[in-house]
């Protein structure tokens, strides 16, 4: 049974999303999604320059380049409209002891507090065991409150210096390291 399975039979009346592996044809919905939620999350930590290059142009071609290379890249969608995403896999660059990555997560924040955003997580950590990816980490902004959801998904903050020079550090200055589960 895959993790949406089983949240849409423990919640069935509650959970109107569902998760699924994203197409060539999500990635306008994605690229929607992607802006939308650099403007809800990082307008006014970030500087407006770097968010204003996100444009819904861009991002459309860069979602499309990803699911043509094959990345692995799951959606959630409510009423057919996209509404967030996941995408993990192999770290972007060599970091000592921690083979994946989870790239981005991200969720509108009128979907939060529904279920949506752990069910992205745990998948792609599914995703990431089952690849022999782990342990993974990934990137938060400091001023993020999503860094209480990485601690109570068995997140350890690390600084992001010992990751050498693959930090975003025009949006992130922390991380979080994700042993395997159960150790």
């Amino acid at each position: 049974m895959s993790i949406v399975s089983a949240y849409q039979i423990r919640y069935p009346q509650a959970v109107s999303w569902i998760l699924r592996q994203a197409r060539l044809e999500d990635a306008p919905g994605l690229a929607r999604v992607h802006v939308q939620s650099w403007e809800e999350t990082y307008r006014g930590w970030v500087p407006d320059s770097v968010i204003d290059k996100h444009t819904f142009d861009s991002r459309t071609a860069m979602w499309q380049k990803a699911i043509r290379s094959g990345q692995w890249v799951w959606l959630v969608e409510e009423d057919d409209v996209v509404v967030g995403f996941v995408t993990a896999g192999p770290a972007q660059k060599n970091q000592p002891g921690h083979p994946g990555q989870l790239h981005a997560i991200y969720l509108l924040k009128s979907m939060q507090g529904q279920g949506a955003g752990q069910a992205m997580f745990d998948e792609a950590r599914a995703y990431l065991e089952s690849e022999g990816l782990t342990p993974f980490f990934c990137y938060f902004h400091p001023d993020n409150p999503v860094a209480g959801f990485y601690q109570r998904n068995g997140g350890i903050r690390i600084d992001a210096a010992e990751l050498a020079d693959d930090n975003p550090g025009d949006v992130c200055e922390g991380c979080f390291s994700f042993p395997p589960v159960g150790h």
